[in-house]
């Protein structure tokens, strides 16, 4: 017992405040670990877990253990698992297609299966480990009066700056979204493949 509490402690030193807030959304939520620690999904996996790891093209996926392969999408008429042969996410149980959620917010990563309603709801925590940038709101260009302490150069360029960084998500890079998109039609695909074949067993 001892150990693991140490063991706990020493993955909890040097957390930054958005990943406490990601630690607490995933605790309260719709987590890996079926509502434990965040730290903990890789070893909460096994029997009685919401979610299973496994490894599909090289990236870690946790995997939902609560999806109703039956459920029948009203909108196309599909089960969940036609949805999945297709490539397509299945409906989970909020009604919404689930989502492929990036952990590290990287191309490629680790990724996670999360309910869509979790996913918008906690987004600005789940989407936090995005570096943020170092200036402050700037107003509108017309605004800035002569008595403003920068150049208007100076703005142009920290603007510049802004629109770099806003733009360190993958899905503004062609090839990365590319990538993904492929990746996600094929993870559903696989999906179905090997849930099929645990019914010929």
């Amino acid at each position: 017992m001892k150990a693991a509490k140490t063991e706990n402690k020493a993955v909890s030193v040097g957390r930054t405040a958005n990943q406490k807030k990601w630690d607490e959304v995933y605790k309260k939520s719709d987590s890996p670990g079926g509502g434990k620690s965040a730290n903990k999904a890789t070893k909460g996996t096994g029997k009685g877990s919401n979610y299973t790891k496994v490894e599909f093209q090289g990236r870690k996926v946790y995997q939902r253990n609560d999806i109703d392969w039956n459920m029948v999408d009203p909108d196309t008429g599909l089960t969940n698992l036609e949805r999945m042969q297709m490539g397509w996410a299945p409906v989970g149980k909020d009604g919404k297609k689930i989502s492929l959620h990036h952990i590290l917010q990287v191309e490629p990563g680790p990724m996670v299966e999360i309910l869509q309603t979790v996913h918008q709801k906690n987004y600005k925590v789940l989407h936090g480990l995005l570096e943020k940038t170092k200036y402050k709101r700037l107003r509108s260009l017309n605004s800035i009066s002569s008595k403003a302490n920068k150049p208007i150069e100076e703005i142009e360029k920290i603007r510049k700056e802004r629109k770099a960084k806003k733009q360190r998500s993958f899905r503004n890079d062609p090839n990365l979204d590319k990538q993904y998109n492929k990746f996600r039609e094929e993870y559903w695909i696989w999906r179905a493949e090997e849930y099929i074949k645990t019914l010929k067993d």
